[in-house]
Formats: C-alpha cells, sequence, structure tokens
C-alpha cells in the first residue's frame, strides 16, 4: 500500500514540479531586480497554471502580478545573469479562483510524440529520447512554458520492430497505436515535418485522444502550444457560483490497495475536484463525495481525459458518477 502511494505521488510529482517556477533573465543582483523578475517569473507560472497564453493581459491578473513577490516560496540568483523563483502554487490557486481567473490544474495529459523530420538531403527519422538536437529543444522549451508533459519515444529494439519513419511518414496510424500501448499514454501526437531553406521546420500534426481526433499544419513551438490551447478549453476551471457542489461517485473495479490508490490519487489532480472522501467501500466498488470546484460539466470533460477512470456501462443510475478502475 505504501509503495503504490509514494508511486503515484512520483509519477505526478514528475508531471506537475514545474508549474510553479520560473527562471528569467535579471540585469544585475539587487533588489529592485528581485521585484521585476519575479513579476515576469509570475506572469510565465500563471500561464501555466491557466493554460491561457495570454493570461497577464487579463484585468484581473495584474494585482497578482503588482504583488509577485507576496507568493514567492524561494528564489536565487544564478551565475548565468537569470532568477530563478518558486511560488507558492497552493495560494496562487486560491488568489486566481478568487479573481475568477482559470485554473489547469494537475490533470495534464501525458502526450507521446512520434515525430517525423525530414532533414533534407535524404535524412529523415524520428526522433527519441535519446535526441538533444535543435528540433527537440524547441519543443520541449514550448512544453516547458506550457507545463505540457511530453513523452518521447526510446527508438530502442522493440519500436524500430514495430514502426519505421517511413511508418509515420506514411500515416499508418494503426502501427502507431499498436507501438504506443507500451507507453501507456494518454493522447498521441504524431507529427510529420521538413526542414525549409531557411532553417525552420514546418508540417502536418495529428492528435489522437480517446477516440478525438485533431489535424493541423503548423511548426514546432507553435504546435505545441496549440496542444496546450486544446487541453486547457476543456480541463481549466474558472470559479463560478456552482462551485463547491457536491457529487457522489461509484467506483467499481478495485481489486486491491494499488488499485485503491491509484483512482483515489487520479481524482485528486483533478482541477476541476477540490476535496475527495471515502464513503463506503464494498467489494471491489467504492463511494466517494467529491467536493467541486466547478460544474458536473467540468468534472466529466476532466474524466474524459482519463485512462484510469472510464465510465461504467454496466451501471445505470443518475444518483451517482459510475466510473469504474481500468488499469
Amino acid at each position: 500500500m505504501l509503495a503504490a502511494i509514494f508511486t503515484a505521488r512520483g509519477v505526478n510529482a514528475a508531471l506537475t514540479g514545474n508549474l510553479y517556477s520560473a527562471e528569467v533573465p535579471v540585469l544585475e543582483k539587487s533588489p529592485e531586480e528581485k521585484t521585476r523578475g519575479a513579476a515576469l517569473a509570475l506572469a510565465e507560472v500563471l500561464v501555466k497554471m491557466s493554460g491561457d497564453r495570454r493570461i497577464a493581459e487579463h484585468p484581473a491578473a495584474a494585482p497578482l502580478l503588482a504583488s509577485a513577490e507576496d507568493y514567492v516560496q524561494q528564489f536565487r540568483f544564478t551565475p548565468n545573469d537569470t532568477l530563478l523563483v518558486g511560488f507558492d502554487g497552493r495560494n496562487l490557486q486560491r488568489a486566481m479562483r478568487e479573481a475568477r481567473l482559470p485554473v489547469w490544474g494537475n490533470d495534464r495529459p501525458a502526450t507521446l510524440l512520434w515525430l517525423a523530420v525530414d532533414f533534407g538531403g535524404g535524412e529523415r527519422r524520428l526522433l527519441s529520447a535519446d535526441d538533444h538536437g535543435e528540433v527537440r529543444t524547441q519543443i520541449e522549451a514550448a512544453a516547458a512554458a506550457r507545463g505540457v508533459p511530453l513523452i518521447w519515444p526510446l527508438n530502442d529494439s522493440t519500436d524500430r520492430a514495430s514502426l519505421t519513419v517511413a511508418d509515420v511518414w506514411g500515416g499508418y496510424s494503426g502501427m502507431v497505436d499498436e507501438a504506443s500501448v507500451r507507453y501507456a499514454p494518454d493522447a498521441i501526437l504524431v507529427g510529420r515535418i521538413s526542414r525549409s531553406s531557411n532553417g525552420s521546420y514546418f508540417g502536418n500534426w495529428h492528435l489522437q485522444l480517446q477516440g478525438e481526433h485533431k489535424e493541423w499544419r503548423d511548426g514546432l513551438g507553435d504546435s505545441v502550444h496549440r496542444l496546450s490551447d486544446y487541453y486547457a478549453v476543456r480541463l481549466a476551471s474558472v470559479a463560478t457560483t456552482q462551485d463547491n457542489a457536491m457529487v457522489s461517485m461509484l467506483i467499481s473495479g478495485l481489486d486491491d490497495g494499488r488499485a485503491y490508490i491509484h483512482a483515489l490519487s487520479t481524482l485528486e489532480k483533478l482541477g476541476a475536484i477540490e476535496s475527495v472522501q471515502v464513503r463506503e467501500a464494498r467489494g471491489s466498488t467504492v463511494r466517494v463525495n467529491l467536493k467541486l470546484r466547478g460544474s458536473a460539466d467540468q468534472l466529466r470533460r476532466s474524466l474524459g481525459f482519463s485512462r484510469v477512470l472510464v465510465p461504467d456501462t454496466d451501471r445505470d443510475s443518475a444518483e451517482f458518477f459510475n466510473y469504474r478502475y481500468a488499469r
């Protein structure tokens, strides 16, 4: 049981550990630069926490930015003329909700990225976890700026036996699906991009998420921003008069302690949920009360991104949210 608890928390921390910190350039190591840098860093953190790239332009964000130092937990000047600032995420979330700003919690889909790159000159390959070139650097920078966790394929013997760059370039989605199973991602993003004469990269992208499909053409960083926008629209919630509503959920399929802990930790990291209270356990089914931050519809949208909890079609009750443990 304890192993399950620490495993679940470790995964969550790996995905969301940088949501509340940012590193910004400064001119000098002075109190004035600390104040200016804290505001710049908070502007970047608010983007990650809200899912809105233009959140700093929102009038309701102005008081937060003006008092940025009130939310600082730690900061340090680095040898590279930057200021690294860490903020109190809990207090920031509270302040954002009071200001009626959107808040995107820790429910961030882990996206597996199959990226086929045509570098020109006959070189075409799939990027992997071992690549450290400019393409991956640009993508990772955009993902970090938006707080979006990405999974890069290992491109080991198992991957190479099931999927090639030609398969990805040819759009063989069935082969991509099979090769993706081992990574258990929340979503799959396939990119087919080429290097242009000016050195930039541009191409076709296809997102697959729980039966939904979305396609677009764009560059590297812009595609990550588009991906984050797509998630945030569905998962970020704005405080409403319906806040703190209570709903009950039945979760079936909890056959052991690991499943129980995994299911509860999944609920606790959803931005739409304020708190989880276990009310009753019978066999492999548990009833929980959920205190919501927003509406029941927001909760349904959040759960729609989950592969851990899926609708239990064997149960038909309007009184409860009926879900089953699927992992």
